[in-house]
């Protein structure tokens, strides 16, 4: 099984050459991705619990949500665990805190990572916000750059735009 040393944590590889995309991308690929986009994303990832948006077989496979981290998880994975009111049961929050980790989630086919817009040190408080702009059906890439430039617009005006700096 190959590995990869990543700030001094051996995270470990498998199914390099799983196609991932109908383009030929693979799951190397996405690895890669994300080893190169690490330093971007973890402005907003970094000490957050996350969710998984696993694709173990590709974007035309079956997908699944993972919130519980994985018995078999590294023991340098950080966890936090987090007992929700409406659950009878704690859940084992991944905590995305640096590029290992995002490699290994990665690894896990975690095309998607959706973090939680709070920190680990302050659940109760989200210290970011998400506008989520999927149109709706019959909506074109048009219709969603004009919405995107109005809320560019709003939010400059209140002394938003370009958050985080």
């Amino acid at each position: 099984m190959p590995s990869v040393l990543v700030e001094n944590r051996v995270v470990e590889l498998t199914n390099l050459d799983k196609v991932f995309w109908p383009e030929g991308y693979t799951k190397a690929h996405l690895i890669r991705y994300y080893h190169e986009v690490a330093p971007y994303a973890l402005r907003y990832l970094k000490d957050r619990p996350v969710v998984m948006n696993r694709f173990p077989d590709g974007i035309r496979g079956e997908n699944f949500y993972q919130k519980e981290c994985p018995a078999y998880a590294p023991d340098w994975i950080e966890t936090l665990p987090v007992q929700h009111a409406d659950a009878r049961r704690v859940v084992n929050y991944i905590i995305c805190r640096d590029e290992p980790t995002i490699i290994w989630l990665a690894n896990q086919g975690a095309i998607e990572m959706h973090a939680w817009l709070s920190r680990k040190q302050d659940l109760e408080h989200p210290d970011v916000a998400v506008l989520d702009l999927d149109p709706m059906s019959g909506a074109t890439f048009d219709d969603t750059r004009q919405v995107a430039l109005l809320v560019k617009e709003a939010l400059a005006g209140a002394g938003l735009e370009g958050y985080p700096k």
